[in-house]
Order: C-alpha cells, then sequence, then structure tokens
C-alpha cells in the first residue's frame, strides 16, 4: 500500500488536477477510502476527465504513454463502453469517467516522464467518491457492454421522456405505474441502482445494476399477494433495499427525496394510464448523497447523464431514428466552486445538451439555484490598493465528524498581471500559522499525531482562474480515538493585496456543502464566514434577507455552483401564500453576465405549512417536501409541457412564461423578488395536491 503521509511537491505544477486529489492521497485517505470498502491497497476510485485531445478509447488504451507504461495503465485504468463505444459517449466529448487504482496515481505522481505524457492530451481531472467493491466490476473487467437490448415505446407527438437523478427513488410508487388490461404496469422504462450489486458478465452498466421496463413489471407481477403489491418486497428483491450492505437505505423511510421528486415531475393517477410521459431513473450512490463534503458527485451524475441520453436513444429506436426529447431534473446543490460556468459537471452538461441538440434530441437539463441564501457560505472581498488587506473569519464546528473545506477563487490574470498578486495567511484556532501565496507550493498544519490542515493553490481549467483550498480533517472522530482531529473554531483567512493588479476587483470565497441531509445519520456540521457586521436578524427577530455592504459576508451569491453554467433551467422557491421569495432560495451573482435562477416555483404552501405535498416513498402516502429540489420539478414537468405545446422548453421559454405568469396577477399581489432571487417571476403552481393539508 503506498504511503499515506506522502507530500504532494510534484502535485503543486499540475495545471488542472483537483486540488482534493493530494487531500485524498494524505491526509484526507481514511474519510475517503472508508475501512472495509474495498480491498487495502486495490482501492478505485472513479475520475471526471477531461480530454485535450484524442477520444475515450485512445485514452483507455493509454496510447498517449509509452509502451512499457501501456501494460500497468491498462491494469490500473478502465473506461467504460458506454464512454468509448456508444452516442453518449460522443456526446459526452471531451468529458469521460474512468475507474483509477488509488495507488496508481502514486506511480504518475512521482514519474514526471509519465506526467508530460498525460498533461499533453488531459485538460483536468476531478475525482468522486469510491463504493464498496461488491458495485464495482471484478479488476480488469472494463464494465458495461457496448451494447444495449432493443427496448422501443409507441412515441405519440405528445412524448417525451422525464429522466430524474436522485436519491432514495421509490421506482414502483403507483404515481409511476399505469393500468394496462387490468394490470399494473411500469412507467420506468429504466432504473439504474449506481450502488447496488455488481450484476457481473450480463451486466449493462458500469457500476451498481439495472432494471428494464420489463423487470420492473415482473417484479410487480411477482410481488403482487391478493391483488395488493407489496413494494417492500419489491424494492428488497431489486436490492434497493438490502440490509445486509452497509449504508442508509432511503427508500425504507416514509418520506424519500427521490420519490417526491419524480412525483413532482412526472407523478400521475395510474388510471387512466399515461403513456406520453415514459421515465428514466438513476439513483445516485448513498455516499453521494450522505457525505455533502469533498469530491463526490461529479463523476456521477456525468456518468448518469450519458447513462439517461444512451438509453433514450435506444427507447427513440436508435441513432438513426428521430429523436425524443427528454428532461433530466437534477435536485442536487454545491456551495464550492468557480460559480462562472466553467466547473466541470457544467462543462460536460452543456457538452450533453449541445451534441444532443445537433442530434435532433432536444436535452433539457433542470437544476435548483440551491437553498443556502441564509447560511454564510458566500464571502466576497476588493482590495483598494497594494499592500491592502481583508480578513474573513471561517467558523468550523466541534463534533464534526467529515472534513471541511473552503475555496478563495481569484479573477481571470490579465496578460500584464504579476505572477503573484496575493498572499494568504491562515491562522488556525490554536494560533498556528502558514502563509500561502500563488507561488509558494502548498502548506500545512500538522500535530505529533499527522497532518490535519492543508492549502494548496491550482490553476482551474479551463478558466485560467486561481484558487486556494483549505483542506481540514473532522473535528470529531469516534471511530478512531488516535485520528487527528482539526481544531474548531474560528479560522482566520488574512488576504494581502502584495500588487496592483487586484485593486477593483472581487475576490470570492466559498464554503463547502457539509451539512446532514434529512434521514442520514448525523455526521457533517456546516461551517460558516462568521462576521460581527453581517447582521441575522432584525429587532423583531425575523431572519435578515437584506446584505450589508459593510460584511464581506454575503447573501448574494450562494446559488447553486454547478447551476452557473448557459444552458440548464434554474429553479428557485417562493411561498404560495405571502408570494415572497422562501427564505433559504438562494441568490445569484452580480458579475457579467449575471446568473440568476429563470424563475420561482412554489417550495413552501406559507410560513407555517412548509413545504408542498408530494409522493411518499410507499403509494398511498403523500407527504410535504420543502427546497428548491421541490420546485426544481415543477419546472422540469413544465418544460415538457412546454416541449409538446410546440415550444422550446428551455431557459427563455420559462422565463417567458414566468414574466407571462407575473402579468396576470391580481392587484395588491407583493412585487416580484429581484432578478437575483426571482429570475423572471413567480410560475403559477401547476401541480394539483391530491389531499388538502
Amino acid at each position: 500500500m503506498a504511503d499515506p503521509t506522502r507530500d504532494e511537491p510534484e502535485i503543486k505544477a499540475l495545471v488542472g488536477i483537483d486540488p482534493y486529489i493530494p487531500w485524498v492521497m494524505g491526509p484526507g485517505r481514511p474519510y475517503f477510502f472508508l475501512p472495509g470498502r474495498q480491498s487495502q491497497g486495490e482501492e478505485r476510485m472513479p475520475m471526471l476527465v477531461r480530454l485535450k485531445k484524442g477520444t475515450a478509447q485512445e485514452f483507455a488504451n493509454g496510447d498517449s504513454l509509452p509502451d512499457l507504461a501501456k501494460t500497468d495503465w491498462r491494469n490500473s485504468v478502465s473506461v467504460s463502453p458506454l464512454f468509448t463505444s456508444s452516442v453518449a459517449g460522443r456526446d459526452a466529448a471531451p468529458y469521460l469517467v474512468a475507474m483509477v487504482k488509488a495507488d496508481y496515481l502514486f506511480t504518475i505522481f512521482s514519474d514526471t516522464t509519465l506526467q508530460g505524457n498525460l498533461s499533453e492530451i488531459v485538460e483536468s481531472v476531478t475525482p468522486g467518491l469510491p463504493l464498496d467493491a461488491t458495485s464495482l466490476p471484478p479488476p480488469g473487467d472494463s464494465g458495461a457492454p457496448a451494447t444495449v437490448p432493443a427496448q422501443t415505446i409507441s412515441a405519440t407527438p405528445r412524448t417525451v421522456i422525464m429522466a430524474v437523478i436522485d436519491d432514495g427513488i421509490g421506482f414502483a410508487h403507483e404515481r409511476f405505474r399505469k393500468i394496462v388490461a387490468g394490470h399494473p404496469k411500469s412507467r420506468v422504462e429504466y432504473w439504474w441502482l449506481q450502488d447496488g450489486p455488481y450484476a457481473g458478465a450480463t451486466s449493462t452498466v458500469l457500476s451498481g445494476c439495472e432494471l428494464r421496463k420489463k423487470d420492473i413489471d415482473k417484479l410487480i407481477d411477482d410481488c403482487t399477494i391478493a391483488g395488493a403489491i407489496d413494494e417492500d418486497l419489491l424494492y428488497r428483491k431489486a436490492r434497493l433495499l438490502d440490509f445486509r450492505q452497509y449504508g442508509h437505505k432511503s427508500a425504507a423511510w416514509h418520506a424519500s427525496h427521490g420519490t417526491a421528486v419524480m412525483d413532482l415531475a412526472c407523478g400521475y393517477h395510474s388510471d387512466p394510464p399515461v403513456d406520453d410521459r415514459p421515465i428514466i431513473a438513476v439513483q445516485l450512490p448513498v455516499r453521494v448523497t450522505g457525505d455533502t463534503s469533498g469530491a463526490s458527485l461529479y463523476p456521477w451524475v456525468v456518468a448518469a447523464m450519458a447513462y439517461i441520453i444512451d438509453r433514450a436513444t435506444v427507447l427513440s429506436g436508435g441513432p438513426s431514428a428521430p429523436q425524443l426529447p427528454v428532461v433530466v431534473n437534477l435536485s442536487y446543490g454545491r456551495l464550492e466552486g468557480p460559480h462562472d460556468g466553467t466547473s466541470d459537471l457544467e462543462l460536460a452538461m452543456e457538452q450533453f445538451i449541445h451534441h444532443a441538440a445537433a442530434r435532433g434530441m432536444p436535452l433539457r437539463v433542470v437544476l435548483p439555484a440551491g437553498n443556502s441564501y441564509l447560511l454564510r457560505t458566500h464571502a466576497q472581498v476588493q482590495f483598494h490598493g497594494p499592500n491592502h488587506s481583508e480578513l474573513l473569519r471561517w467558523r468550523v464546528l466541534p463534533d464534526d465528524r467529515t472534513p471541511s473545506f473552503s475555496e478563495i477563487w481569484l479573477p481571470l490574470r490579465h496578460a500584464t498581471s504579476p505572477t503573484n498578486r496575493i498572499e494568504l495567511v491562515i491562522t488556525s484556532p490554536t494560533g498556528q500559522s502558514r502563509t500561502i501565496s500563488e507561488t509558494s507550493g502548498p502548506v500545512m498544519w500538522n500535530a505529533a499525531g499527522g497532518t490535519y490542515g492543508q492549502a494548496v493553490y491550482t490553476i482551474a481549467q479551463p478558466s485560467n482562474r486561481g484558487m486556494f483550498r483549505i483542506s481540514l480533517t473532522p473535528t470529531a472522530d469516534c471511530d478512531n480515538p488516535n485520528a487527528q482531529l482539526a481544531p474548531a473554531g474560528v479560522w482566520q483567512l488574512e488576504l494581502k493585496n502584495v500588487q496592483t493588479a487586484l485593486i477593483g476587483e472581487t475576490v470570492h470565497a466559498w464554503v463547502q456543502r457539509d451539512d446532514t441531509l434529512y434521514g442520514f445519520p448525523l455526521r457533517g456540521r456546516q461551517s460558516f464566514f462568521d462576521d460581527p457586521d453581517y447582521v441575522r436578524f432584525d429587532h423583531a427577530g425575523r431572519e435578515n434577507e437584506t446584505d450589508n455592504a459593510a460584511s464581506p459576508v454575503k447573501r448574494a451569491g450562494t446559488i447553486n455552483s454547478i447551476a452557473t453554467g448557459d444552458s440548464p433551467i434554474v429553479a428557485g422557491g417562493y411561498r404560495l401564500r405571502e408570494m415572497t421569495a422562501a427564505k433559504y432560495s438562494a441568490a445569484g451573482l452580480h458579475h457579467a453576465p449575471p446568473r440568476h435562477p429563470d424563475a420561482l416555483a412554489v417550495s413552501d404552501d406559507s410560513c407555517v405549512l412548509a413545504g408542498v405535498l408530494a409522493a411518499g416513498t410507499y403509494s398511498g402516502s403523500v407527504v410535504a417536501i420543502d427546497g428548491t429540489s421541490v420546485a426544481t420539478p415543477q419546472v422540469a414537468r413544465l418544460a415538457a409541457s412546454e416541449i409538446v405545446a410546440g415550444r422550446y422548453g428551455d431557459r427563455a421559454a420559462i422565463a417567458e412564461r414566468a414574466a407571462y405568469d407575473e402579468g396576470m396577477r391580481a392587484p395588491g399581489t407583493p412585487p416580484k423578488p429581484p432578478p437575483e432571487r426571482g429570475g423572471a417571476g413567480r410560475l403559477k403552481p401547476r401541480v394539483v395536491p391530491r389531499v388538502k393539508r
């Protein structure tokens, strides 16, 4: 096994390498590769790769490497045929998802020749959280076959494929079924459980397991007892509920996020049957959903997008047939990142959308604005002269059992900019200070038990923006009494403008998401920027929703960091009774061009009736769930309706519909929120609750 304490002097010069990788390969490794999940020394991790040139197949073959290095490469790096041999893989270019042996990364980082060979073809690499060994192909197996069995549908001009990427998807719920000749049948054409048990040589996915409509229909028949479907038994047979496997089981709870979201996006009564909204569902790995900090989301979402496009192409009758429109709902949010549309996940989604359009497949992706408006996770500073300093206070909470991260993003470097524009002095709650600049290399915080903090500087591709990332170990670890913990308290981040290049420019800082989602075991505690000039409450004790110019901590700029691209539709939330933006609904940035939510949909019935009603996990149940993640599927449903009506169903169409709905408001309605929170306006609710509250 590679030395987990190895330093990263070789890594600092690698432009485009996600700075989370040296953390994973060093102090953060115990919290990334959890004990017992994969064989020690054989751990594999997914990587989202952006190529400079070449194809996914050439990357998989190691064509850019010397002959002597190709054998090790092919034994350590695998790329699914989903990216090398399918239409979806061509749509994903220049992106691909590779499964890489973790210890092979040390070989790369210690071999400058190998680094040089790879740097000629690889522009950026972003890691994702690893799965259990039971969910992965055996070593040496590339995964899914190149072809998938045909599964066409009887399409009409009203047919729109609805795709949902989420967690805890109760795919057998009555809202996703239809009655055909007196028998229940599924509307779900494909369902992929990304961290399910790997199906072996017959698998059609790169990890986990897949069910096709005929499989789901058979499960429905097999689990029908005395005329009633035993959904709990069905989910156990499908391996969605397997309590022999480690991890939270969202579908075992009364309320599950994915079921509610899919209901709001494409749920209908089973009789009369609805045939024009077939469903493709992808359930993300439990660790991706449960561990909101660190690298996790990007590779799995890109794999899900490629899967959806591939299966939608199959349902359309193949790549040469007219392609059915697809609406993808991804009700997930991130806090960290450049927030300028250049993160790898955003760029990959843009590639999918544009390449699908070129093949005649209208593809719409709908994302939430985020729920971080009041979480104090964004700060920004401006410098007024050389040697001017600004101080940010990053408060890391006690009893946080997950690592914490913050990022400081610099403006784009101009041609005349000096090599080093800024110095960052980071002081821990215990008084240990480290200084890092754009040229100094990484810095560490060490104690007798090892390293508990690290700061690195990297240049993100393809934006060429510089970024400092500060990484900390947990502040508590109940499983390992000898763990080296980071001190809780205020970490002071002093930013010093050492030149004139940044005068008048804005430097942004974001804290990475680190909370615990509903239903999951309590682990993460959200860190935040703490500033005395930030006014949280007004004199009546109500939460203040207005920024104070004197404070660097801002509510503006809290928009979901994967929702700042050009093409996806972004939905915020509002309260239906009060007609005001939900207090958590995030706000956009003021840069040019501005990226704000495109419209608001209902996310709360009122200030006392939080959330909107949607399907519970099991048939017959209804739950109330709030957040912009439930506003998003309502917009996805509207986008599908817009496409059927002969309109584009894109950002402009949704904004036009929101503006129209605003124009039809009754006199005396409170004015619409400002564009940075409300976009073009508040959409009328189009999902009628089945019960009253």
